[in-house]
């Protein structure tokens, strides 16, 4: 009801006054600053501004009106009530596609999410990633159907004969890492700047990295069974080729799964106690050290899901500092 009502308040401030930048509605605090102010710009498309007491604007987004549906256009941004920005969106051609950057009070950037489909960050006060996973993408429905596991789609090809070794080991001056066969990781070539993702690491032979290359298939909607990974093709690729390698040790089913569950847990022993002293308003004084006991355990499991959750993020290896050596 309320868009039929804009639609037409905006056709009939474009045919009575001729305006393509024109005010459709006004609201104002009862100390009579502006509260909120929407622009008519042309006849299906109008901007919002959203303003605070103090004077500062709070909101501004454009939307476009087929006189039933709204959409987000272009820019739209946030502000807190000292004037810094909070978020940024760009919204793209259809409204479930945008991408958002969200700020801490003092400028730090807080996430950066992209829908539908995209990498997500989610950063600390220091500005480091403790976060990062795909929105459409979750780490335990990312996987190589059994079909592919143990080298059983390479039977009968060259490359069975070709891989000598399963593990090879990456080392810089004071680090080392053991990478094996059957893990998925991300390369990028030095011919390339482009990150070559969904890599079934298959083997080694003393000069080369065998790799089984796999695209994200856009058709899996998480309920009709498509293969979430589609197998290309499987190739050879110089270790001297690498010029980076990303990956992480800890980017499992497993881990994914206590992350999430901690982070649940600890979220709801921290509200127990407020939900349940409501309801129940017994005698504070019997009820306090539970009540203390539970929230202390929701912040102490609620830490852990953090440390799960930064664990798994894929770190970039360079290999101009870092050495891929093959070990028989």
């Amino acid at each position: 009801m309320k868009t039929i009502l804009l639609f037409t308040l905006l056709v009939l401030a474009n045919f009575f006054y001729g305006q393509k930048d024109s005010v459709i509605e006004k609201k104002l605090y009862k100390n009579g600053k502006i509260k909120l102010v929407t622009y008519s710009r042309g006849t299906d498309t109008f901007e919002i501004r959203k303003y605070f007491k103090n004077g500062q604007i709070g909101d501004s987004i454009w939307l476009f009106t087929d006189g039933k549906n709204e959409t987000a256009i272009g820019i739209e941004k946030s502000y807190f009530e000292n004037g810094k920005l909070s978020s940024i969106t760009f919204h793209g051609k259809d409204k479930e596609e945008y991408v958002t950057d969200t700020y801490r009070e003092d400028g730090m950037l807080y996430s950066h999410v992209v829908k539908p489909t995209g990498v997500n960050y989610f950063y600390n006060k220091k500005g480091e990633v403790i976060k990062q996973f795909d929105e459409n993408k979750f780490d335990d429905e990312v996987y190589v159907r059994k079909k592919y596991k143990h080298h059983k789609h390479l039977k009968g090809t060259s490359f069975a004969s070709r891989i000598k070794y399963q593990s090879a080991t990456l080392v810089d001056d004071k680090n080392k890492m053991q990478i094996k066969s059957g893990v998925l990781i991300s390369l990028v070539l030095k011919t390339d700047t482009n990150v070559i993702s969904h890599c079934q690491i298959e083997g080694y032979s003393s000069d080369s990295i065998y790799i089984s290359k796999f695209d994200y298939n856009n058709l899996y909607d998480r309920v009709t069974d498509f293969e979430i990974l589609k197998f290309e093709r499987t190739y050879a690729i110089g270790i001297n080729q690498l010029k980076t390698i990303i990956y992480s040790k800890h980017y499992n089913k497993r881990r994914s799964f206590r992350a999430r569950t901690a982070s649940i847990v600890g979220a709801e022993l921290k509200i127990f106690p407020v939900l349940f002293g409501i309801l129940l308003y017994k005698d504070l004084n019997v009820l306090a050290p539970y009540y203390a006991g539970t929230v202390a355990a929701g912040f102490i499991i609620s830490y852990y899901s953090k440390v799960f959750y930064k664990s798994m993020i894929p770190k970039k290896y360079d290999m101009k500092k870092w050495k891929l050596k093959v070990q028989p």
